[in-house]
């Protein structure tokens, strides 16, 4: 009966333990989640909320090595946005904001860095089925890398929502405090 006991504290120890460990993936995205880590960004203006997560190229493909794609590029050859858009109201859309925000939101989207204006060669909707919810995920060519060398800003120019033309502002000091998977 002891060595049951003795058996179950064991269990219960490792079964703790493990519930509190994270693997490197885990921590990686518990810091890119971390709003005070400046990755996700959120602005609120009145009732619309606008959110972009940066995906860094060793997040996005879950390695740090460099295995190239199928293709010639490789996946560090973009940079990669998450970008939130949701109004707390529920109405539901026109069917010309519809088209617009399904087919045209490329658009209003390009990154400013060292002085270039880079516009995203992707803008893809992503489906949440959560009403007044519109989220994005957007690509932007980084050539020569230099979105991984240089500070950059986001910038959102709204047409839908009210909010304007929206910045979101990342800076070298805060990407290097990124941890390496």
């Amino acid at each position: 009966m002891l060595m049951l006991r003795g058996i179950g504290c064991f269990v219960c120890i490792v079964f703790m333990v493990s519930c509190t460990h994270q693997t490197r993936q885990q921590r990686m995205a518990a810091f890119i989640n971390n709003p005070e880590n400046k990755i996700v960004q959120s602005i609120q203006l009145g009732e619309v909320r606008a959110t972009a997560k940066w995906l860094p190229d060793h997040f996005q493909n879950g390695s740090t090595d460099n295995t190239p794609l199928n293709s010639k590029e490789r996946i560090e050859d973009y940079c990669y946005f998450n970008v939130k858009i949701e109004k707390s109201s529920i109405e539901k859309p026109a069917r010309e904001k519809i088209m617009y925000l399904n087919f045209d939101m490329q658009n209003d989207f390009v990154v400013l860095c060292g002085g270039d204006s880079i516009s995203p060669v992707i803008c893809q909707k992503v489906e949440t089925g959560i009403p007044g919810r519109f989220e994005y995920l957007v690509a932007f060519r980084n050539s020569n890398s230099q979105l991984s060398k240089n500070d950059f800003t986001l910038y959102y120019k709204d047409k839908i929502f009210g909010l304007g033309v929206i910045a979101f502002v990342y800076s070298q000091k805060d990407i290097r405090k990124i941890p390496k998977v």
